[in-house]
């Protein structure tokens, strides 16, 4: 009988989120180009990194919901999640946490977007 340790399963997942942060650079590079062209492309990838192990902390593992939620970031705020709003909208009991994500952009309203986009910054990738 074949035993997979934690840290084995740990190193596929990690090689799997790479893959998706490779398929998904193109695309958010269409979707928030301002957000990501003018990094290099190490540091692009290092952010979509950190920004798919944010996702994974909200039960987020399908790629759309993935793509979803690495997309905001980069559109809106790194740290969007944790605005009141957006946290009351991701923790809907009625909803799989995957399609929450995909709601969130027609039940946000503009101004908490707008108040989201203030608070911007360039560390919060850290």
């Amino acid at each position: 009988m074949l035993t997979i340790r934690t840290s084995q399963m740990q190193a596929f997942v990690t090689q799997r989120e790479r893959v998706f942060a490779q398929w998904a650079l193109p695309h958010l590079l269409r979707r928030a180009p301002g957000a990501l062209a003018a990094l290099p492309g190490p540091e692009q990838e290092r952010r979509v990194m950190l920004a798919i192990r944010r996702a994974r902390t909200w039960g987020l593992w399908t790629g759309e919901g993935l793509l979803e939620f690495v997309s905001l970031m980069f559109e809106v705020a790194p740290r969007f999640d944790e605005h009141p709003v957006v946290q009351a909208l991701l923790h809907d009991a009625e909803q799989p946490p995957d399609a929450s994500v995909h709601l969130l952009r027609f039940r946000l309203e503009p101004g908490a977007v707008a108040e989201l986009r203030q608070r911007y910054e360039d560390a919060h990738w850290e």
